[in-house]
């Protein structure tokens, strides 16, 4: 038995199709999507909240709107106001790491007794610091 038919075995004992996710050979299960093996993996983490407040992103963009709207009657103003809006927006957004962060000691203090808490806690770091690479 190869190595790939097994891992089709294996995911099909689980649940999944043995076939593959597109009906096809053994061994195009172990082309799975990353998110299916997350979701049946008992060490998974739940993804992390978002970096941003969805109500503030949305004031954000809205306001973004306004001073693209404004260019043509004053571009200096609109400069002006990009500028302000930037500054803003990258202030809003280090406060929301620094809230995330401290969420994650107290969280991580609590569970700092276990290794498996200080892997949790770890591991949601990890996450945040992905996430602040992305931006």
């Amino acid at each position: 038995m190869d190595a790939d038919y097994a891992v089709a075995q294996v995911y099909a004992a689980q649940g999944g199709d043995a076939r593959g996710t597109d009906g096809s050979d053994p061994q195009q299960a172990t082309r799975r999507p990353p998110a299916a093996d997350a979701a049946r993996s008992p060490f998974a983490v739940p993804p992390p909240p978002g970096l941003w407040d969805a109500t503030q992103a949305q004031d954000l963009r809205r306001r973004w709107h306004d001073v693209e709207s404004g260019f043509l009657a004053d571009p200096p103003g609109s400069v002006t106001e990009a500028r302000q809006l930037l500054d803003e927006a990258v202030k809003a957004l280090a406060d929301n790491v620094y809230s995330r962060e401290e969420q994650l000691e107290h969280g991580g203090a609590q569970a700092s007794d276990s290794i498996a808490g200080m892997r949790d806690t770890v591991l949601e770091y990890h996450q945040m610091f992905d996430r602040l690479l992305s931006v």
